[in-house]
């Protein structure tokens, strides 16, 4: 039995073909939208529950100060905790 002795060059391309692989692995995940830079009517934003469902219950609304408007991780500005939008995530 021979022992095989790795090379720099064979090294190297192992560690490129590595990175290739872990680079195109992060290509494929799908994007998320920054936080707080979606436009209102993007997201058909409305100061009213829709069937039930208010941005108080969305996983992306953080309620504001003592029953002020809060804010949301998806849209810009600020945000009516009995409102809705498409983006509504159940917590």
């Amino acid at each position: 039995m021979t022992k095989q002795t790795l090379s720099r060059r064979r090294a190297l391309r192992g560690a490129l073909a590595l990175a290739a692989l872990a680079a195109a692995g992060g290509l494929a995940r799908p994007r998320v939208a920054l936080a707080g830079n979606g436009a209102k009517s993007d997201f058909q934003y409305q100061d009213h529950p829709q069937d039930g469902l208010r941005c108080a219950q969305c996983a992306a609304f953080q309620p504001g100060p003592d029953g002020a408007p809060g804010s949301c991780r998806v849209i810009s500005g600020a945000i009516n905790p009995d409102g809705w939008c498409i983006a509504f995530s159940p917590r």
